[in-house]
């Protein structure tokens, strides 16, 4: 009997260079396990698509302070809403 597959994890790249941006999806989507399911430009590019990929993994780029601490405090907003909500 052969075990599941391992849920890959799911992995959201903001990189502002295209091309290493897209040479680091090509090169991280080719690991077993591990799926990527967005990637952004900047900070705020992320802030309007993390919340809808629900990703395990965010790679971050040297971004300014602010726009950093603005996405990990969305992005754990709605962890800890989703986390109560299954309490329910």
């Amino acid at each position: 009997m052969d075990a599941p597959a391992p849920t890959p994890l799911r992995v959201v790249l903001i990189e502002d260079s295209a091309v290493l941006r897209d040479l680091l999806s090509a090169m991280l989507g080719g690991i077993e396990h591990l799926e990527i399911v967005g990637t952004a430009e900047n900070g705020q590019e992320l802030l309007n698509i993390a919340p809808g990929l629900a990703p395990d993994i965010i790679m971050l780029d040297n971004m300014d302070n602010d726009t950093m601490t603005q996405a990990v405090q969305m992005i754990q907003g709605k962890a800890e809403t989703e986390a109560s909500g299954n309490m329910s």
